[in-house]
């Protein structure tokens, strides 16, 4: 139980730590000028109005769309930790917390509160947690790259930008390596450590001595667990992660009184999602989430004044849907919680 207790106050103090830092300074003041420059390039008023008449059917069918995703979140989850056997239910509350707060947090701090809600809600060991969100995410670029290069290939035809192909592919390939061989991954960053470690004679830090305990923990972890029979469930709900997101985001475009084909949208929100992977993002995720919607919208032929309401759009309705779902999770658990006190 202590041990448990120090893993969990190690993820919070991890999480702190990556808050409270001068990069997350440097990230804050970059959401800034990318916000001045996006407001500077449009009507403000125009934007305003499109806002305030989105189409509230749509709008709503957006916040259900969402809230399906999280469940194909969820349900993935159970797939790559099956042998902690956490109920669907509670993976699903934990999913969403994970969902709000990388909304709200910093550089993909976000992250750890998978960790930490997995220990303090279902006692899933930690390194089983970051095995499974690492995984999960490197089959997030896999069907990311999947879908770009479809919606480039059947949107574009003969004029596809091969470069761009190319590099969509190598990031699909690599990210399929490091689903299927994580521990190489895991012994080469500990090779690396060695080496620099080694250079710089700091063998016998306290702090060095710990960081090689976890790393050796983390390869006999994830040496022992066998992904080839979740590969293929895991795969399929991965799929249905992102034609959920994906529609989510056609959904919105239609809300605002856009409609530029879904193609386009699969396409154009991709510059979203990668802004989103790369730990550039300051708080809230805003500036540098409308830079690359607006960058990625940009490129399928969007106009700047479109691109940057549907972006500023997408993100209040992400906001706001992930802010409501991960409430709704958050009453739901405190009442099941009360019901059992009272019956006991």
């Amino acid at each position: 139980m202590e041990k448990e207790t120090s893993s969990t106050q190690e993820i919070l103090s991890a999480r702190k730590k990556a808050i409270f830092s001068l990069r997350t300074l440097v990230f804050l003041i970059l959401a800034i000028v990318i916000i001045y420059f996006l407001v500077s390039g449009i009507d403000v008023q125009k934007t305003a109005d499109a806002l305030v008449k989105a189409d509230f059917a749509l709008v709503i069918l957006s916040a259900a769309i969402y809230a399906v995703s999280n469940l194909f979140k969820s349900l993935r989850f159970n797939i790559l930790l099956k042998e902690s056997a956490v109920p669907v239910s509670k993976m699903f509350a934990i999913s969403a917390y994970q969902n709000f707060f990388n909304q709200i947090m910093p550089a993909r701090t976000g992250e750890l509160t998978f960790l930490y809600y997995t220990k303090s809600m279902a006692n899933v060991r930690a390194s089983a947690s970051l095995h499974a969100l690492l995984v999960s995410r490197m089959m997030d670029l896999v069907v990311v790259c999947l879908f770009f290069i479809i919606a480039l290939t059947l949107y574009y035809g003969k004029d596809l930008s091969i470069p761009l192909i190319i590099a969509a592919s190598l990031m699909g390939a690599f990210s399929l390596l490091f689903v299927f061989k994580l521990h190489w991954f895991i012994l080469l960053g500990k090779k690396i450590f060695i080496f620099l470690v080694s250079i710089f004679k700091i063998k016998e830090k306290p702090l060095i001595i710990k960081i090689s305990g976890k790393i050796e923990m983390l390869l006999e972890e994830f040496a022992g667990i066998n992904m080839k029979k979740k590969i293929p469930l895991a795969a399929l709900t991965s799929l249905l992660v992102w034609l959920s997101l994906y529609a989510f985001s056609y959904t919105t475009i239609l809300a605002f009184g856009v409609d530029i084909g879904f193609l386009a949208a699969v396409a154009g929100s991709t510059g979203a999602v990668l802004t989103n992977v790369l730990p550039i993002n300051s708080f809230g995720s805003f500036g540098t989430m409308e830079a690359g919607w607006t960058g990625g919208f940009l490129f399928v032929g969007m106009s700047m004044q479109e691109a940057v309401t549907t972006g500023f759009g997408y993100h209040l309705i992400n906001f706001f849907s992930a802010l409501l779902i991960a409430l709704i999770c958050f009453v739901f658990i405190k009442s099941a919680k009360s019901r059992s006190f009272r019956r006991f």
